[in-house]
């Protein structure tokens, strides 16, 4: 692990996690900023970066977590996990190389000291929030001859049972169990009624209900409790008068009510109740 100082303040600027499994010795050369371990290979980091302090990253931020316990704000990027300081805005660590293809979705768990993280192949992992290090990966779905369609696009840590919950661009919604120290979480169920990617989930803790939308203009409610299906709704865009896609969807805390909405701009509201 490299970590960064500033030597007005004494204080950690940045870290960020090393593949090496031994280093040996490191540069800093400038121009350019650049620095240089040496291990068994040579690796090369460049720290010349974001070219504008307005923007988090070089690359598109795809999501962005509060963590209340450390007061820190979570970026995704399509290569890193960048973690601010919410008090000031300073950038804390980040945490590259994680996977080998492009991250596509994360989220904590309860008690906000891990990270799942999703990327374009399918695969699912979990780091420690404080240092980036690996702690247990899922399985991924089954093969899909089209290799475009494994992008994990959305998950959920459901507390009280201790299941991750992923929906995949192939289709498919997948209820994992991270209950035990293994390596490897076990998948428990999969869902695959969608007839197309599935966009997002959301996942109503009190009456264990998720819910998850698609290309396919479908909103499937399912009962995780008993593993039933409790429902489908049928997206039709009123402007085209057609079934669209849904890209999002959001339960609101504590009512029956289950928002969705779609590329155009409407947003819909539906009564969804496990009574």
């Amino acid at each position: 692990m490299f970590r960064i100082w500033d030597v007005r303040t004494f204080t950690t600027v940045q870290t960020f996690n090393c593949p090496l499994n031994e280093i040996n010795c490191f540069a800093v050369t400038s121009p350019p900023k650049r620095i240089i371990a040496g291990g068994r290979k040579l690796i090369f980091y460049d720290y010349d970066e974001p070219t504008t302090n307005h923007l988090a990253d070089e690359q598109a931020c795809l999501y962005v977590l509060y963590n209340p316990i450390f007061y820190t704000f979570i970026t995704a990027h399509p290569r890193c996990i960048k973690i601010w300081d919410a008090t000031n805005g300073t950038l804390q660590s980040v945490f590259r190389d994680l996977t080998q293809k492009e991250i596509t979705s994360i989220c904590l768990d309860e008690r906000k000291r891990k990270l799942f993280v999703g990327d374009s192949r399918g695969r699912m992992f979990s780091i420690n929030i404080k240092n980036g290090a690996k702690m247990k990966k899922f399985k991924k779905g089954e093969k899909t001859k089209n290799k475009d369609k494994e992008d994990v696009s959305s998950m959920f840590y459901w507390g009280d049972a201790c299941m991750l919950l992923a929906a995949s661009w192939d289709g498919n919604v997948r209820l994992y169990d991270d209950s035990d120290s293994s390596e490897e979480g076990i998948k428990k169920y999969t869902m695959d009624k969608h007839k197309d990617s599935v966009n997002h989930l959301d996942f109503k803790v009190q009456d264990q209900l998720c819910a998850s939308c698609g290309d396919d203009g479908l909103i499937f409610v399912f009962n995780f409790n008993s593993y039933r299906q409790e429902g489908i709704l049928k997206y039709v865009n009123p402007r085209h008068n057609t079934p669209e896609a849904v890209k999002i969807i959001k339960f609101l805390d504590d009512t029956d009510i289950l928002v969705s909405a779609d590329l155009d701009g409407f947003i819909n509201f539906w009564c969804v109740s496990a009574q």
